[in-house]
């Protein structure tokens, strides 16, 4: 039974080995804002090293953000429309947020 397990786990592993990133992807969302701020920092890294090219300010744009997703305008908007909202190539908020917006666009 062990080897079928075994190779069970490790074809798991090879199959999702971008779990990690595609769960980087929660930051942008009204429960990630008030959660754990070291694991959304963490997260952000993790999304800029893998998307964003040039030094940016991911970081700086967060902590703006954060506040727009608590009482601003993105307060009452679900993940999706927060997504669409800032990867929009017509409104204000990719303008606001670049770093941020390519992250969503991605």
């Amino acid at each position: 039974m062990d080897p079928y397990i075994d190779g069970l786990l490790e074809s798991l592993e090879r199959r999702f080995q971008n779990l990690d990133l595609l769960g980087a992807f929660h930051v942008p969302s009204p429960q990630a804002v008030t959660g754990d701020e070291a694991v959304n920092v963490a997260n952000l890294q993790l999304l800029a090293g893998k998307f964003l090219q040039r030094n940016n300010k991911v970081l700086q744009e967060w902590s703006s953000f954060k506040q727009q997703m608590l009482v601003g305008a993105f307060k009452d908007m679900d993940q999706q429309h927060l997504m669409q909202g800032l990867a929009s190539k017509v409104g204000e908020w990719g303008q606001l947020y670049p770093s941020l917006s390519k992250l969503a666009a991605s």
